[in-house]
């Protein structure tokens, strides 16, 4: 039978075979430890730049470009949003739609009042379906404005 050769890890430790950690008793102990410290250096040198220049927000565990990108997204719609609220706009236009929508979407007391009201056709024809043929055909009916499906493809079949 062949012997191994044994060699010594940066740390000392030897790490070629189960037979060598037992005969050091804190290989994984120490080789963990030499992981970790390398990884923190490492981690430091490569990404230390950006985590200097961008620190991690409080509010969040981690923080990436991604992250930053939806953030100044939200920003920038806010600020769309809030100036639609503002002004007064021309009929027809897509600024008055948009600024009536987003109105009508912060008027919490009227949708209060209205309860279903704004739906209650919608409801009123799905109760009246008597058939699993009769609600695949509303789920088609309704599919191309949103309602239904939790995603689409684009293509329908009947």
């Amino acid at each position: 039978m062949k012997m191994k050769n044994h060699s010594d890890d940066d740390d000392g430790s030897r790490s070629c075979c189960r037979s060598c950690s037992k005969i050091n008793p804190d290989f994984t102990k120490r080789t963990l430890i030499v992981q970790f410290v390398r990884k923190m250096i490492s981690t430091s040198f490569a990404t230390g730049g950006w985590q200097k220049n961008n620190p991690l927000p409080a509010a969040y565990s981690r923080f990436g470009s991604f992250d930053q990108l939806q953030e100044d997204n939200n920003k920038r719609i806010n600020t769309i949003l809030s100036e639609l609220q503002k002004k007064q706009y021309k009929n027809g236009t897509i600024e008055q739609k948009l600024s009536d929508f987003y109105k009508l979407a912060l008027d919490v007391d009227r949708r209060n009042k209205d309860g279903i009201a704004p739906v209650k056709n919608l409801l009123d024809e799905i109760e009246g379906a008597k058939s699993v043929k009769a609600l695949r055909d509303l789920q088609l009916k309704y599919a191309a404005q949103g309602y239904g499906v939790q995603f689409s493809s684009g293509f329908w079949r009947r």
